[in-house]
């Protein structure tokens, strides 16, 4: 997978890891969306796909029809974790992922020569049965036939990809584990029919009918052998990886936060032996294969309780928020009426986490001292705060006097 070198981006609370890899070819003319955090795609609601699984599946009927002057999108999501087979027989010809429609109309998103390919078929609003992609990156799709190799895909490691053909501008937007682009699609067509017959594979045997392969040619004669509806494979996988597969009637927004980690405050206040305060963490979206623990260690173990604490979200929890409590050490030690701490924040995680290298503010914790005595600290006397009325008070009094006379 190719990594990029990560750039912090301050927005207000929140450090974030900015990993864009933007191909535009073209402006992005999406609509707006508002950004919820779906599993795979940050920026739609999985309440909103039109076919969602979570297992193999291969069916007719299995989506609405998306066409007509209300369509004009599709929307391809899928997570998957290939094996050496898989990507072996991606050589020979495709391995299907997750594909709707047919060889006519339809579109899909299969593994050739072990990358992941988006193919499309009839886009341009004709039948594009008898006609073929010219080879693996043909964004022309005037000829009825398209795809766009998305990247690279890896053996054993969890894959999560999306590709969201917006008909209406021509362009196509995609992520391939958390490093987004686009590309510039000519001659598509906002009334085409994206749906096809509307049957869907998610990494199933393929179909009796090579014909029901969204976006594959059916013609064993003329074709690319890599995407030949006839020499089309199913998935093997890797036995108790998660998969999911889903299919959307709307487009991935054209820009969609990256992965964060929030943090409710960078400041909080306490007091010794008295009210304490709480900081609450939350994570944007699903960590997937890799944990992420998050510790607050306090700069100053004698001054917070506990000096240590963490909360690991995974794939059960991540929409759950952690609480840390703030509480100072009710010492005995007169120390500065208001004195500062930190408590530093650590992410720790995969190297191939999207969360990986993610650095995080510390919370500075200011605490009100609760040992200066009866006269000592006096408030109305202490004017430097540091719990004892001496000469140093009374020159600051003078100071104060002097200055309003």
């Amino acid at each position: 997978m190719i990594r990029l070198n990560p750039i912090f981006v301050r927005i207000g609370n929140v450090c974030k890891r900015e990993k864009y890899r933007f191909l535009a070819l073209l402006p992005l003319l999406f609509l707006t969306a508002v950004v919820n955090a779906g599993d795979i795609i940050p920026g739609i609601d999985d309440s909103a796909a039109v076919f969602d699984q979570s297992a193999l599946y291969n069916g007719s009927d299995s989506i609405p029809a998306i066409e007509g002057e209300t369509g004009g999108y599709i929307t391809f999501a899928a997570r998957f974790t290939a094996s050496s087979q898989d990507l072996s027989a991606s050589d020979s010809g495709a391995v299907v992922i997750l594909e709707c429609g047919g060889t006519s109309y339809g579109s899909g998103l299969y593994i050739c020569s072990s990358n992941i390919v988006f193919a499309t078929k009839g886009s341009s609003g004709v039948s594009g049965n008898s006609y073929v992609q010219t080879d693996l990156n043909d964004t022309d799709v005037s000829d009825n036939a398209a795809a766009v190799t998305l990247g690279v895909v890896q053996e054993g490691t969890a894959t999560e990809v999306f590709a969201s053909l917006d008909a209406i501008n021509g362009v196509l937007t995609y992520a391939l584990n958390g490093e987004y682009g686009s590309v510039g699609i000519t001659g598509t067509s906002g009334t085409a029919n994206l749906s096809g017959n509307e049957s869907v594979t998610f990494l199933a045997p393929v179909p009796t009918d090579p014909g029901w392969l969204g976006g594959m040619t059916n013609s064993i004669s003329v074709s690319n052998p890599l995407l030949d509806a006839y020499l089309v494979t199913g998935f093997t996988g890797v036995s108790g990886e998660a998969v999911r597969g889903q299919i959307f009637a709307i487009p991935a927004p054209e820009n969609v936060e990256p992965y964060s980690i929030v943090v409710s405050k960078t400041e909080v206040d306490v007091q010794e032996g008295g009210y304490t305060d709480s900081v609450s963490i939350t994570l944007s979206d699903n960590p997937g294969s890799y944990p992420v623990t998050v510790r607050f260690t306090a700069d100053d173990s004698t001054q917070l309780t506990p000096a240590q604490v963490e909360y690991t979200f995974d794939t059960s929890n991540w929409e759950s928020t952690w609480n840390v409590n703030v509480s100072a050490v009710d010492d005995s030690l007169r120390e500065a009426r208001y004195h500062e701490t930190i408590y530093n924040i650590e992410v720790i995680t995969d190297i191939e986490s999207q969360y990986y290298g993610f650095e995080i503010e510390p919370v500075t914790i200011e605490i009100l001292e609760n040992d200066c005595g009866t006269w000592a600290g006096y408030t109305e006397g202490d004017f430097n705060n540091d719990c004892q009325v001496d000469i140093q008070d009374l020159y600051l009094f003078a100071l104060e006097w002097m200055d309003e006379l």
